[in-house]
């Protein structure tokens, strides 16, 4: 097990329901925590069922959440 994660391909059609979201901490200045990280994870999870990422979308999404805390974030 490299990196603390387990990949798995499925089989088959990609069932109804299955979807790949990353957790995070998001500091109060706004900066995602091990960033390069989660993204390179996200990536995997995205590519191993075959759905697509909008990377465009991340970083307007991202700073869109409220300043100034810190915040536990899923995408």
């Amino acid at each position: 097990m490299a990196g603390g994660f387990v990949q798995v391909r499925i089989p088959g059609p990609i069932p109804d329901g299955l979807t790949v979201f990353e957790t995070m901490r998001r500091e109060a200045d706004g900066r995602i925590a091990l960033w390069p990280l989660h993204l390179a994870r996200l990536r995997r999870g995205c590519a191993a069922v075959g759905f697509p990422l909008d990377e465009a979308r991340l970083a307007p999404t991202l700073a869109a959440l409220p300043q100034g805390a810190v915040l536990r974030t899923r995408l």
